[in-house]
């Protein structure tokens, strides 16, 4: 706690400002993002990689501020004040760190596959730091949430490189997804349970609504992984107008059924966790398997 009130007691406008921004990088939209311009354009097997341990170490990370319950430093310590506009981001629990978490999964995942071009993995590591000091910095996040979440997530991208270097194949495949999805479903099912236990306690909403998300994601991600094996087998060449016409109209679409779905669901009704589940089995979806089937089937075609 001494060196979060050393970095609240040198605090400036300006690096207030900067380490708000910086800490965005760890943000779940820009995971998702980089996972889906890899899949697109860059790296099919590379995105799916980010994609995975990303959603492997969302469901860690989740479990263990369930099992440790560490409040937040400015709830444990109310004489504290963290960045005022960094809290909205900051619910649930305290350890171990989310956007470190992401900020690992995603640019440490990087760094370790693009380990040979040294600037870049240089560059990527920085900015996986850069999230983790972020998150101290503003002050909703004690040291041992930032530096454990870095350890057990460099440790987790590691471990799953090199399961799928060493053992590669359909078998290996089929495990991998089975992993993914009994993570996301057994913390589903404990979200549901504790909140029909406990009501609408603000860690329980938080938690039912996040893993009724990622359950839904990572169903779609099972699935289209399949689906690209067996039957698509999608290629991320193309010439950079056709690159850009992916990434920007395919964010664009996806988006819409992101935040399009949600008033339809609420308007007939439907139940938020249900709705949740669908929304994001559908983003993903679409981002795995419509929207390359789409390039492979009539984009190259014409």
């Amino acid at each position: 706690m001494k060196f979060l009130e050393f970095l609240a007691e040198n605090r400036t406008p300006f690096w207030d400002k900067f380490f708000s921004v910086v800490t965005y990088l760890g943000w779940e939209t820009i995971f998702l993002v980089v996972a889906l311009v890899l899949i697109w354009c860059i790296n099919k097997k590379y995105g799916f990689f980010i994609l995975y341990c990303g959603l492997i170490g969302q469901a860690s990370s989740q479990w263990l501020k369930l099992i440790f319950k560490v409040e937040r430093p400015w709830v444990a310590f109310p004489d504290f004040k963290p960045i005022q506009s960094a809290i909205e981001e900051a619910g649930g629990y305290s350890f171990p760190s989310g956007h470190t978490q992401i900020a690992t999964t995603t640019y440490g995942g990087l760094a370790l596959l693009y380990r040979k071009k040294k600037w870049l993995s240089a560059l990527l590591i920085i900015a996986v730091l850069l999230v983790g000091f972020s998150r101290m910095y503003l002050g909703v996040h004690y040291p041992t949430d930032v530096i454990f979440s870095l350890v057990f997530n460099t440790v987790l991208i590691i471990f799953f490189y090199i399961i799928g270097k060493r053992y590669a194949g359909n078998s290996t495949s089929s495990i991998l997804r089975v992993i993914g999805l009994l993570a996301m479903g057994s913390l589903l099912v404990y979200s549901v349970v504790m909140f029909n236990r406990f009501g609408a306690v603000e860690v329980y909403v938080d938690t039912l609504s996040f893993s009724s998300k990622m359950f839904g994601a990572t169903l779609a991600f099972v699935i289209s992984w399949y689906i690209d094996d067996k039957y698509i087998n999608f290629k991320t060449e193309a010439s950079l107008p056709v690159q850009i016409f992916k990434v920007v109209v395919g964010t664009v679409i996806l988006l819409a059924i992101k935040e399009g779905l949600k008033p339809l669901f609420s308007a007939i009704g439907l139940n938020a966790t249900a709705g949740n589940i669908i929304r994001y089995f559908f983003v993903v979806f679409f981002a795995g398997t419509i929207w390359p089937y789409f390039f492979m089937k009539i984009v190259k075609k014409r």
